[in-house]
């Protein structure tokens, strides 16, 4: 992330909104934990806060964890956010472990719903992307770009090596794609859901024919560019490299001729001010 920068879709600023706006619920809550760690806690029966094992990959790029630093930012720092921030960090678990380590075993209620042998080593868990980045292969000097409701552009390199101080990304956390390497995450933070805008509510084709297959099929017969048009992808903010959910989208170069797909006409034939 930039330095001085965390974006509010992530883990602390999450918790501070609830606190702000729900504080009973706040209150009520003993401890916060990501959904990529609460699965492997239930599928092996150890989700006891005491018990509960949380994954480098959610710890390092959303909560700023780092075993450098001694973990999460301190208490005398989040207090400076709000004091009840400060006393949560005393419940936060003391230690983020890589997926290389299990969590424990499968237990014998969720293997009969499986389907899996009982006690089969669980996982520590990490986020959608990046295993997906672990299953497309990710390693040294491999970009993997996972899309889906956002996007996220993924790199690794040896812990050898020295990490650069990149600004923008959202974190380059050890071991949080693979063990034995940092984790470089950038990205941005409305992708698919831009697609879905596209199809569910400007319908460029229609409700009855507008689907996401059919608008592919018409943008695939343009060349980069030909439309004249020109997209500022900030519909949900800009995740990398500004860190700021407030921003919003542009579309340039938009005019009456502009449909679904098709070439505009070509200028000089009374065509006047398309831009190509």
């Amino acid at each position: 992330m930039r330095c001085g920068t965390y974006s509010s879709e992530w883990f602390f600023s999450k918790i501070l909104h609830c606190l702000r706006t729900c504080p009973e619920v706040f209150d009520a809550a003993h401890l916060w934990v990501e959904c990529a760690d609460w699965v492997p806690a239930v599928l092996t029966g150890t989700e006891a806060p005491e018990r509960l094992v949380v994954g480098i990959c959610a710890a390092g790029h959303k909560a700023m964890y780092n075993d450098d630093w001694g973990g999460y930012p301190d208490a005398e720092f989040l207090s400076q956010l709000d004091p009840k921030l400060g006393v949560l960090r005393s419940r936060l678990r003391k230690k983020a472990r890589a997926i290389d380590q299990a969590v424990g075993g499968l237990t014998a209620d969720w293997a009969k719903r499986t389907g899996l042998p009982s006690g089969i080593p669980v996982a520590v868990g990490a986020f959608d992307a990046h295993l997906g980045g672990v299953g497309s292969g990710i390693a040294p000097g491999t970009l993997v770009k996972i899309i889906g409701t956002s996007t996220c552009d993924m790199m690794v390199m040896p812990l050898a090596e020295k990490s650069p101080d990149i600004p923008g990304l959202c974190g380059i956390v050890n071991g949080s794609i693979l063990p034995g390497h940092y984790g470089l995450e950038a990205g941005q933070s409305a992708v698919g859901d831009i697609f879905n805008w596209f199809v569910n509510y400007l319908q460029p084709l229609g409700k009855k024919n507008g689907s996401h297959a059919a608008l592919s099929a018409a943008a695939s017969k343009l060349a980069p560019g030909e439309s004249g048009l020109l997209g500022l992808d900030w519909n949900n903010g800009n995740r990398t490299i500004l860190v700021d959910q407030q921003l919003t989208g542009l579309l340039l170069g938009q005019n009456p001729l502009h449909n679904a797909g098709r070439n505009l006409p070509s200028p000089g034939r009374g065509d006047r001010g398309l831009a190509r």
